[in-house]
């Protein structure tokens, strides 16, 4: 694990791995919500959510970074 963001409301937070995943999970039980779908080629190192929290940024170490709808889980 790289980075773990909460949500500006607290409900949910997001962890970014090495394994390019991006999972979303419940802020107060801890229970995973979903992930989102591999579109980056190399580790996540850092996330951040819009302020107010219907977007996350991802950024890789493929040199690239992603904007994600959480409503929608798709970049």
């Amino acid at each position: 694990i790289n980075s773990v963001r909460y949500s500006p409301d607290g409900e949910r937070y997001v962890v970014g791995s090495s394994d390019k995943m991006i999972q979303i999970f419940d802020g107060k039980d801890g229970n995973r919500l979903g992930e989102l779908p591999q579109e980056h080629d190399g580790s996540i190192f850092s996330l951040s959510w819009t302020d107010d929290g219907s977007k996350i940024l991802s950024a890789s170490g493929d040199k690239t970074c992603k904007l994600w709808d959480v409503a929608t889980l798709k970049c």
